[in-house]
Order: structure tokens, then sequence, then C-alpha cells
């Protein structure tokens, strides 16, 4: 089986930040070398706990090529046969507590199309796709205002969507 997605649920409070979790995890070595960045998402797991670990796993069959690669410190998976390919990836929304939605969803969709690129791919390739928002019905203040963290993200996702022909 190869893993090709590593998921970090966490219950984000004053002294557990994305940071200290990423620090804290990619520091220890428990994680080693998968071939693809773990995302560290600061949603409460459903469980009640206040950290856990999803794993998602692919059996790879004969006429299947991996290919393990890097860009901007995120690695990534690149999948393949004769007539698709796949790229699994996580890691690209987990920044700094400093930065606001917007910003962070502007770096998350500039990480996106970066790899995107470098593996041949584009927007228009994207048949799922998994975004994590912290505290999504939040608040946050800003030059237009309060608004909503899902508005500010959907904005970004919108503006970055057209950006790249897929919207009408």
């Amino acid at each position: 089986l190869l893993i090709v997605r590593i998921n970090w649920f966490f219950k984000l409070t004053e002294d557990l930040n994305c940071d200290i979790i990423k620090e804290h995890i990619l520091n220890s070595n428990t994680v080693g070398n998968l071939g693809v960045s773990p995302s560290f998402i600061a949603q409460a797991p459903t469980d009640g706990t206040d950290l856990q670990l999803v794993i998602t796993s692919l059996k790879v069959e004969s006429g299947i090529d991996v290919t393990s690669a890097c860009l901007n410190e995120i690695s990534y998976l690149l999948i393949s046969d004769a007539n698709q390919k796949w790229v699994y990836f996580g890691g690209s929304g987990c920044q700094s507590a400093d930065l606001d939605v917007r910003e962070k969803s502007e770096r998350s969709f500039k990480q996106i199309k970066d790899i995107l690129d470098q593996a041949g791919l584009s927007f228009s390739d994207i048949v799922r796709q998994w975004n994590y928002v912290t505290d999504i019905v939040g608040q946050e203040s800003s030059d237009k205002g309060t608004r909503q963290n899902y508005q500010e993200f959907n904005e970004v996702r919108g503006k970055w969507y057209a950006q790249n022909g897929l919207t009408k």
C-alpha cells in the first residue's frame, strides 16, 4: 500500500496552534519520509480528542507509475497509468497564525497552481479538492469590514478558478 494523504486534525487553542503542531510532529521523526507532505488542519477531531491522524492509502498495481516530487517544501506524489494522472499532496494551507484567511487562501492556491504546473496539469484537471478553513464560520475584521472566513476563502477560490478558465 502507498500512503497518499496524511491529515493531522487538531483542536485549536491558545497553547496549541498550527505552527506548534507542525514543528513538533515534523521534528520528532514520527512521520519519516512518506513521499507526501502531511496536512495540519486546525479543526477539532469529530471524536472529541485534541489530535487525530487520518491516513489514506492506495494499492498500487502493475502498470501504475508512482513518482515523488517536491516543490517549495511541499512533497507530492504523481501517480499515473496509460490514461490518467493523479496528484496527491497536502500541507499547502497550514501557515503562520499571523496571516488572515484571505492571505492564507491566496498562498495555498498559488502553491496548488505551482504544483499542478510542475506536474503538467491545470485547475481544469482537478476532480476532487479538499479545503479546510480554520474557524470556517468565524469572522475577521479587515479594510472591507467584518467578513466570515468562509466568504473570504470563497472569494479567493473564485478568483483563482476564474483566472484559470473554470467559471462561465
